[in-house]
């Protein structure tokens, strides 16, 4: 399953200091995956100049999760599963989504376990 990170405001920031911040003591040597002490999950993006969006794919564990959702928390990302409804770390994200993504669902987090309910159920 893939799982976008992306900014839907007019001019999109570079968040590469904030991923930096948060991701770098979990990335591995090539920063292609994020490791915890109970899982993974593959990253793309983490290198990207402007850093704008991040993917995350083959996610294991309670948290690798948790990191993701502390990734969009701190860059107000708003989070895309492929297949899953459009989920947002705060209420304050919810007038920026795109109406065509909003029409499929809108769910609120405000952790990992949450963030991972709203994703695979």
């Amino acid at each position: 399953m893939d799982v976008f990170l992306q900014d839907f405001s007019e001019a999109p920031l570079d968040r590469r200091g904030l991923v930096e911040d948060t991701l770098a003591p979990l990335l591995d040597a090539q920063q292609a995956n994020i490791l915890t002490d109970d899982g993974s999950a593959a990253v793309f993006g983490v290198n990207d100049v402007p850093l704008e969006s991040l993917m995350f794919n083959h996610i294991h564990g309670d948290q690798a999760w948790d990191a993701i959702y502390r990734v969009a928390a701190t860059g107000e990302w708003a989070v895309l599963p492929v297949g899953g409804p459009v989920c947002v770390p705060s209420q304050r994200l919810l007038e920026s989504i795109p109406l065509e993504l909003a029409e499929a669902g809108l769910v609120v987090v405000t952790s990992g376990a949450e963030l991972r309910a709203a994703v695979v159920g």
